[in-house]
């Protein structure tokens, strides 16, 4: 290679890496501006939405959030109460049946005693 290539070679390398350095200075620049410059009332009410509708959106999952956990209490609930439900219509049978039931037994009672005083006046005889 002659020097003169050399040179030019050597030359475009760093005008390359010149302007990478001023792109990356741009870039810095533009990102500098675009966080700390003053902002348009327009800009600001934008952004203020953004801000806003992202408090929303975190609210609204938390109400979902809520809303699940609050559904499958509720299925829980709804499960335990037909099962109370089954109890007491079988405690109203029972309360229902219980004149009855109380009569057999006054009368199982009766005889019982009958059959006592049976024995024992027969008993009581020999």
């Amino acid at each position: 290679m002659s020097k003169s290539t050399e040179t030019e070679l050597s030359l475009g390398d760093e005008e390359e890496s010149g302007q990478d350095i001023k792109a990356m200075m741009d870039q810095s620049i533009r990102e500098f501006n675009e966080q700390y410059r003053l902002k348009t009332s327009a800009e600001k009410r934008k952004e203020d939405f953004k801000k806003e509708s992202s408090a929303d959106k975190k609210r609204y999952d938390a109400l979902l959030a809520k809303v699940a956990k609050h559904q499958e209490e509720l299925e829980k609930l709804q499960d335990e109460n037909e099962i109370l439900k089954a109890e007491v219509q079988r405690c109203e049978a029972k309360i229902k049946a219980y004149p009855q039931t109380k009569k057999r037994y006054d009368q199982l009672t009766e005889s019982i005693q009958r059959a006592h005083q049976l024995t024992s006046s027969t008993t009581s005889r020999k």
